[in-house]
């Protein structure tokens, strides 16, 4: 942020002094300060997006502009302003609920690497928020060009509860915020250019989920006939979705886990149209993408050992990463843009 130190007349402090504080600030905070006077106010509306940018580089810089995070609802907020920033705060503080308070993932002994030391499990925590912070920024593809603006009636529509393949042709799911297509290239793109260390990461943040995710069914797994589809659409939504619909799901009440089933709905719904040959077979050629997640697999696959795939790879660099002396992604580097 650019300010040569000057002092507008009448503020306690110079500019560049106040700029800064503001900068370190969370947006509650800022926003009180900018309310103890008009001309800090302006001085500070002036420098938003040079102030945002600063805050957000705390957490990982959004590459573009971002999605609400709301009930039944997504709005595009633009990039570099206080809106954004309040936004990833509150992803931020539904990620540690997610990682911390869900039950959902244990980081003292986590599935497939054993007992962690404290300093183990930070790095663990902090490898993992980066993940899910991936998954985030593949959703806020669709909050950029090309891709258009998802209508709230879309969003509305999950609110019906009437999910089959007749209720949602390909048609609607080429606008459907829950599918979002149009969303796919450039999140293509996005994964394509993710290291593998990363990869591996979010692959072993959807397994860890995944696995909470059934301990919660255990009582009824055994005779739902649909429970591998089930599992594999709740990795795919928090693929799609981030912790707007991972949040909903494994720690939301009322409206939110409402909303999370009824994603988790229209997934069933596209896997099985798809899997079944539902869709007419020339439209769906031209039209339907490959998921996320088999994307991330085509990835990881392409860049690992020829001699060396699979699960068991991703076990190895995770464990690598977060019992090995110098973590390559570890807490230390969580904020960082990566």
């Amino acid at each position: 942020m650019s300010n040569d130190g000057s002092k507008m007349e009448g503020l306690p402090l110079p500019d560049n002094i106040i700029l800064a504080l503001a900068e370190q600030l969370d947006t509650k905070s800022m926003f009180n300060l900018m309310e103890t006077s008009e001309q800090i106010h302006d001085l500070i509306r002036h420098y938003e997006f040079s102030i945002s940018m600063g805050q957000a580089a705390k957490f990982m810089s959004p590459v573009g502009n971002i999605l609400s995070s709301e009930v039944f609802a997504r709005r595009c907020i633009q990039r570099g302003t206080f809106e954004m920033v309040a936004e990833m705060e509150m992803r931020e503080a539904r990620i540690e609920d997610i990682l911390s308070n869900s039950g959902y993932i244990d980081l003292m002994n986590p599935m497939r690497i054993g007992p962690l030391n404290v300093t183990q499990q930070k790095r663990l925590y902090g490898l993992l928020k980066r993940a899910m912070r991936h998954c985030d920024r593949i959703a806020d593809m669709a909050a950029n060009q090309p891709c258009r603006p998802i209508m709230q009636q879309s969003y509305d529509r999950l609110k019906a509860k009437h999910f089959n393949a007749s209720n949602l042709p390909l048609g609607f799911r080429l606008q459907d915020p829950t599918t979002n297509f149009g969303a796919r290239p450039l999140q293509f793109e996005y994964i394509k250019n993710l290291p593998i260390e990363d990869l591996a990461m979010v692959f072993y943040l959807l397994n860890a989920l995944e696995a909470g995710y059934y301990r919660t069914m255990a009582d009824y797994a055994a005779s739902d006939p649909d429970l591998e589809n089930r599992l594999l659409v709740f990795k795919e939504c928090i693929l799609r979705h981030g912790s707007w619909y991972a949040w909903g799901y494994v720690c939301g009440s009322g409206p939110w886990k409402v909303m999370a089933d009824a994603i988790s709905q229209v997934g069933m719904v596209e896997l099985i149209s798809f899997e079944f040959n539902m869709d007419d077979e020339e439209e769906q050629a031209d039209h339907i993408p490959p998921s996320l997640h088999s994307a991330f697999w085509a990835r990881f696959d392409a860049m690992s050992p020829s001699d060396n795939t699979g699960k068991a790879e991703i076990y190895r660099i995770v464990e690598s990463l977060v019992k090995g002396d110098e973590g390559e992604f570890g807490d230390e580097r969580e904020g960082e843009e990566g």
